[in-house]
């Protein structure tokens, strides 16, 4: 799958996340991310997503994970150092474009089961799954990140989760439950639209 562009935004009348992904092709996949595979998933991520940021400049020990010549901190900093580069690179004000096709249907997948696979490339595969009790037909697909879409998948993210409210922050909507307008993000070349 080519992502042209990605939208990630906090529902609360359903309280569950949104993600919605377009294509080169202008197909649009959707599905939710509940809070319970979310707060699982979210520390995955975080830790693939510093290891490829850090990936390309520091020789990680195969057996340890960890730098002989860098300690955690500055490990730490130099992911920060890099993710706020590609971020900084990005472009926020494209909009979300509207698909001319939905391949898996208008409705957003269910998701029940994600698998992350960091590829040898530095970029990361996920696969998305929803495999509902009572339905025969398991509906699905592949997503494929590579670092600079998958930082800015992550923001959205983040920012999504911290509108949750889910791990104990207050959440960013009013007593209305309206929210902002979601951000649109632009990797470097070769383009991606996140929102």
């Amino acid at each position: 799958m080519n992502v042209h562009q990605l939208s990630v935004t906090y529902q609360p009348e359903q309280d569950r996340i949104l993600v919605r992904v377009n294509t080169k092709q202008a197909e649009e996949f959707r599905f939710w991310m509940t809070r319970r595979l979310t707060l699982q998933l979210w520390p995955v991520l975080q830790e693939l997503g510093q290891r490829r940021l850090l990936a390309a400049d520091v020789t990680l020990h195969p057996g340890t994970g960890q730098d002989p010549m860098l300690n955690d901190d500055a490990l730490s900093m130099l992911a920060e150092f890099k993710k706020e580069k590609i971020l900084k690179d990005a472009d926020f004000k494209t909009p979300f474009k509207p698909p001319s096709a939905c391949p898996m249907g208008e409705a957003p997948l269910l998701l029940t089961t994600v698998e992350v696979k960091a590829l040898p490339n530095l970029d990361c595969r996920l696969s998305l799954r929803e495999d509902l009790p009572g339905v025969q037909k398991t509906r699905g697909f592949e997503l494929k990140l590579v670092p600079e879409l998958m930082q800015g998948f992550m923001h959205l993210y983040e920012a999504a989760l911290a509108a949750s409210g889910w791990r104990g922050e207050e959440a960013a909507t009013s007593v209305n439950n309206s929210m902002p307008e979601p951000e649109t993000f632009h990797a470097p070349a070769p383009k991606y639209y996140l929102n």
